[in-house]
């Protein structure tokens, strides 16, 4: 189930970077797959009990760091309504929801921030290139971050389920 999980992860990633770098849009049916193969091997890697705990802590996170980044905006910007409409797309955002399925809390953050910066390193070329307005496929660049992180995550063994565990490995590695 594991590996079936990992080929579904896979196969949906790259579609939806595909789509998302043509289009800059991605097909539902490809987000939704995407989901379900984060939940399989979300499920599949933990204990059902510290899945659960892992999900609803990281989808917390999550819905604070996107508040915070709408008071920002609407501080900052003087716009009305939410920074998603017109800044990123809401497939993003359930891009970062079904990563939240897969990761325990501290890999959740760690894997953010790390696709967080090789999108802005991927990206800075188009934008000094075209300017600040222009829409950047963002699933596309972190999709790439997140290939590349779990070619690091499975040749080195790191359990992304559990952070007492990366935190040894990390420690003592």
């Amino acid at each position: 189930m594991f590996w079936f999980s990992i080929a579904l992860l896979f196969v949906s990633l790259v579609v939806m970077m595909r789509e998302d770098y043509l289009y800059r849009a991605i097909s539902i049916k490809y987000i939704v797959v995407f989901i379900l193969a984060a939940l399989l091997l979300g499920s599949t890697e933990n204990h059902l009990s510290d899945w659960i705990f892992n999900s609803a802590v990281n989808i917390g996170l999550l819905i604070f760091l996107l508040l915070c980044t709408q008071v920002y905006y609407k501080l900052r910007f003087k716009q009305k309504g939410w920074f998603v409409d017109k800044v990123m797309g809401k497939g993003d955002l359930l891009f970062f929801m079904a990563l939240g399925f897969v990761f325990s809390p501290l890999n959740f953050l760690m894997s953010l921030s790390f696709l967080s910066i090789i999108s802005i390193v991927l990206a800075l070329p188009i934008v000094l290139k075209n300017g600040v307005n222009q829409k950047l496929p963002l699933i596309s660049y972190m999709g790439l971050g997140l290939i590349i992180e779990f070619i690091i995550i499975y040749n080195y063994d790191i359990p992304v389920g559990n952070d007492s565990q990366l935190i040894s490995v990390l420690l003592n590695g």
